[in-house]
């Protein structure tokens, strides 16, 4: 993901791209059914500033979109992470092209973890 300067830039796209292209160009053409991506903005990561839900499935969208081009196939799963918790995970699981979630520092929390994956302790 990008930092804070690249995002308030609009530079988040080209970021990621140039990250993709990068990660993916020695296992262009092998089956990458297996692959997981994960999406977490540097600026979102242990701030409390979450990705707004739609904003993080568009970039999740734009992944499986860029590595259709590079790969030929977007059949991969693509996680978002950056400050989720029991309050947003939720609603960032909902949107189709975002596959799971990528906990960080909730996961300290055994209750505050548990209510990340629907269990109430």
């Amino acid at each position: 993901g990008e930092d804070e300067e690249i995002y308030k830039n609009n530079g988040t796209k080209e970021f990621i791209k140039k990250q993709l292209n990068e990660s993916l160009k020695d296992v262009a053409g092998k089956n990458i059914s297996k692959i997981m991506i994960a999406y977490e903005p540097i600026w979102a990561i242990g701030t409390g500033n979450t990705c707004d839900a739609q904003l993080a499935n568009e970039m999740c969208t734009y992944i499986k979109e860029e590595v259709k081009k590079i790969m030929g196939s977007a059949e991969i799963h693509v996680l978002y992470g950056g400050s989720v918790k029991s309050t947003n995970s939720n609603e960032l699981l909902e949107y189709e092209n975002i596959s799971g979630v990528l906990v960080g520092g909730a996961s300290l929390d055994a209750k505050e973890f548990a209510r990340i994956s629907g269990i109430n302790i």
